[in-house]
């Protein structure tokens, strides 16, 4: 298009053409994915957790705090630091452990199902946030047994077939555990997949417990508490540094891949929009000068300017809507694929694909009118003078 007279051919016309519908092929792709994308971000960010992340605290057990849980508790509750607290084998917000050799009453010798264990104490639904669908919490000053008791998640009594689930035996490890309630279906891993079948043993292994969860007491500051938790802290546990993680927070870092996901289709999109508005810029410059004369005589003949910028923004539009035809059901196909890898995923919005041609029209008209009216301003004298 530079070398001005090397234009013409019509080899090269309809390449400039595939490379232009090429382009906008794209970013329309582009476009969708950036709308599925953040849709999906939203969607599972909106799903509930299954337990209270806010004012919940974790620490990992290291160091004398293991052996001086007691006096740490104490002390916390003691000076109204946390409202409740307990011991569990991983932080909520992560898996430790899984089998699947747990068995259980009428369970299929065959059944390979893997089973989420999560050791924890008592309060393990006042500090979490947990609710119970059936039966009670673990109480071991009214039940010494509970040691040796478990609480289902509502999956794993799915999976194993109970109906009244609350006095069953789970043998685990050679070990038999009675179930004393349910809760109700809660994260533990991932939120774009389904809840796996859990089960949440008693304290039997204390040697389990690695971790104190700590619900801090709403009527004082954040700030304020983790202060106060600091100094006592200290006093249980003197030859480590003072490390605490907001529940909330760590859970949040479960998006991050998908979050940078949504910037890098963000920016992606932007330059694919870009470099298709140059490849029709081009397209445009190339149809006007081709035209040149043609448009000279129409205006010599009456034709209006806005008549003429119509006839040139036809031609160029064409490869638009040969870019929309054919990469529209392309960009379903991978944006179904890719929501494909997550169990929990929001479902393709119909009106993606009609927003996302008009956007592109709209770009590519707007690239093209500033060319075309360009050329249909051109005084007819200069363009016909060597006539």
């Amino acid at each position: 298009i530079l070398k001005g007279p090397g234009i013409m051919g019509s080899r090269r016309s309809y390449l400039r053409t595939t490379l232009v519908a090429f382009q906008f092929g794209f970013a329309i792709t582009m476009i969708v994915s950036t709308i599925v994308v953040r849709n999906q971000v939203m969607f599972v960010q909106a799903r509930d957790s299954g337990y209270v992340k806010d004012r919940l605290v974790y620490q990992y057990l290291t160091g004398d705090l293991k052996e001086n849980f007691e006096g740490y508790k104490n002390d916390l509750l003691q000076h109204e630091i946390a409202q409740s607290i307990t011991q569990t084998s991983s932080p909520i917000t992560e898996r430790l452990s899984n089998s699947s050799g747990i068995r259980w009453r009428g369970k299929d010798t065959d059944n390979k199902t893997s089973i989420e264990r999560f050791y924890v104490d008592q309060n393990i639904t006042a500090t979490a946030g947990l609710e119970l669908a059936e039966g009670r919490d673990f109480d071991l000053k009214r039940f010494p047994s509970d040691s040796t008791a478990m609480l289902l998640n509502e999956t794993a009594v799915r999976v194993m077939e109970f109906d009244d689930p609350v006095g069953e035996i789970i043998i685990d490890n050679g070990q038999e555990w009675h179930v004393i309630g349910v809760v109700r279906d809660f994260i533990l891993t991932s939120p774009y997949q389904n809840v796996e079948p859990m089960v949440l043993a008693g304290s039997k292994h204390t040697w389990a417990f690695n971790v104190v969860h700590i619900r801090l007491n709403s009527d004082r500051s954040t700030q304020e508490s983790i202060a106060a938790m600091s100094q006592i802290f200290t006093k249980y546990n003197p030859d480590y540094p003072f490390e605490y993680h907001f529940v909330d927070v760590e859970y949040a870092r479960k998006f991050s891949d998908l979050e940078k996901t949504l910037t890098l289709t963000t920016i992606f999109t932007s330059v694919a929009i870009f470099i298709a508005c140059l490849g029709l810029l081009g397209l445009s410059a190339y149809i006007a000068e081709s035209r040149v004369k043609e448009i000279g005589i129409r205006k010599v003949l009456g034709g209006s300017v806005l008549s003429i910028t119509r006839l040139l923004s036809g031609n160029a539009l064409k490869p638009i809507f040969i870019a929309i035809v054919l990469f529209t059901p392309l960009g379903w196909l991978g944006v179904d694929w890719w929501l494909n890898s997550f169990a929990y995923r929001v479902s393709i919005p119909v009106w993606v694909f009609p927003m996302a041609g008009t956007t592109i029209i709209l770009i590519a008209w707007v690239t093209i009118s500033v060319q075309t009216i360009r050329a249909a301003n051109t005084d007819p004298v200069k363009t016909l003078r060597s006539e």
